[in-house]
């Protein structure tokens, strides 16, 4: 636009030019709006859903491409500065299309090794045709005729081993997922109409063509699926809480109901795991032949729903193993058969047999050792169940007076940890147990100090026999 002449013909130069400019910039506006929006929209959805990877880089891929357009067709109309666009352009390119691949392999199940390796190759390619392209601007590099040769062959290079790329795990993922992959493929169709129309049909964006209507619903074809698969995703999810939930009433079933009198004996317990189902288990059944009590206590390796399973089939073992024989080594023995390969399932655990008159039988495989009165058994090691077939377990014989108190516990407590990183250890335990009087305070003291694992403390005291008045 002219900068010298008269007033009015100045500003009849100056309507013309921004009515011009406002004919030419929404379409750019608008595109670069829908693929940054749908691109800012899958990185958010990335935010609530990490295993998703098809959301972040479909998220990267759309907002480069957006944030591409907008250099292309806007800075060129607007007083941004040149050379914030001829660097913001080739990394957006970079971007843009090394994540598109990439959002097509997860997108579509078939992020194999190859698909990635050829994804690198072709970003070499880009970043050398971008980096070139950046020189030349810049004067950095003198403008040959073998610098304008390696330009264009660098760039048809770019072009179609993109497209060949993104052919090729197209076919991957309809010959891997079969009639499923239909549906994610609808963006790439999209894509591939509006570049063969603009082949056809060769306009500016500002003019916009028909190829320009194809790029537009690409993105919000991305968009839809997206919304489709994290709704999906969530519904399951909701389902997965629901069965753990109903897996934790399960189990609090199975835990035993020491509100029932045992006679001699005073009876607590209690039981916090980490997670929705823990790994602890323990189970305390009397025997009405000759007056004893069978306490059996344990932890099984890992967390969450199979550690939750395999307590199911160990408490089931223990109820059924104690009415044939309630020796504390023969539970041991058939806990560990059941055990027995199944891979990489162990679990630690003690079996406590009391008589009436108060003579106890403790056997230990691999579990931290009781406190009587506040004092840890001296109980040899032994190792934990399911490791092998013949295994010997630890056993020691003592004697529980009136008014003793015996305290089973799993390692959630010595093992609780605070923000610091300071471990509860077992010097705090020896101490909690000289202050804590109940088995719910010391797990609440473990708790408070920072749960890591599950937490089960069993007190068992003998407080005597005491004859019924009357019968």
């Amino acid at each position: 636009m002219p900068l010298l002449g008269p007033q009015q013909l100045l500003a009849i130069f100056q309507q013309s030019v921004q009515e011009q400019t406002s004919k030419t910039l929404w379409p750019g506006w608008l595109l670069t709006a829908v693929f940054g929006g749908v691109g800012i929209i899958s990185l958010f959805l990335y935010f609530f859903s990490r295993s998703q990877r098809e959301y972040l880089w479909a998220g990267i891929s759309l907002t480069g491409i957006g944030v591409l357009v907008a250099f292309e067709s806007i800075a060129p109309a607007t007083n941004i500065p040149m050379q914030y666009s001829e660097i913001g352009l080739p990394v957006a390119d970079c971007v843009g299309y090394f994540a598109l691949p990439l959002a097509a392999m997860y997108l579509l199940g078939v992020a194999r090794p190859f698909w990635r390796r050829a994804n690198y190759v072709l970003l070499v390619c880009i970043v050398a045709h971008n980096l070139q392209l950046m020189c030349l601007r810049f004067g950095l590099l003198p403008p040959t005729a073998a610098a304008d040769r390696f330009q264009s062959i660098s760039f048809l290079v770019a072009i179609f081993g993109e497209a060949l790329l993104l052919l090729g795990i197209a076919v991957d993922g309809l010959r891997t997922t079969g009639r499923r992959a239909l549906l994610p493929l609808t963006p790439g169709l999209l894509c591939a109409c509006g570049l063969i129309a603009d082949v056809v049909d060769p306009v500016s964006i500002s003019a916009v063509g028909l190829y320009y209507y194809f790029y537009v619903i690409a993105p919000l074809a991305v968009l839809i699926i997206f919304l489709m698969r994290f709704g999906e995703q969530q519904r399951e999810n909701g389902r997965l809480v629901e069965d753990m939930r109903q897996a934790r009433e399960v189990q609090q079933v199975m835990l035993p109901d020491v509100q029932a009198h045992f006679p001699g004996y005073f009876i607590e317990s209690e039981y916090r795991p980490a997670r929705e189902v823990g790994g602890d288990f323990f189970q305390v059944i009397p025997c009405q032949s000759d007056g004893s009590l069978l306490v059996v206590a344990g932890d099984v390796t890992g967390k969450g729903l199979k550690a939750g399973m395999v307590v199911a089939l160990l408490v089931g073992a223990i109820r059924t193993a104690a009415r044939f024989n309630p020796d504390p080594l023969a539970i041991l023995d058939e806990l560990n058969q059941r055990l027995l390969g199944r891979r990489d399932v162990q679990a630690t655990c003690l079996a406590l047999r009391i008589d009436a008159n108060g003579h106890a039988t403790l056997a230990n495989a691999g579990h931290l050792p009781p406190y009587l009165n506040g004092e840890p058994l001296p109980m040899g090691g032994a190792i934990p169940l399911g490791m092998v077939e013949a295994a010997e377990f630890s056993l020691m014989h003592f004697q529980l007076e009136t008014g003793d108190k015996l305290v089973l516990m799993s390692d959630g407590i010595a093992e609780a940890t605070n923000a610091k990183g300071e471990i509860y250890g077992f010097e705090r335990v020896q101490q909690l147990l000289g202050t804590a009087t109940t088995a719910a305070g010391i797990a609440s003291e473990a708790q408070r100090f920072g749960q890591q694992d599950d937490i089960s403390v069993i007190a068992v005291s003998r407080v005597g026999v005491i004859d019924p008045v009357g019968v």
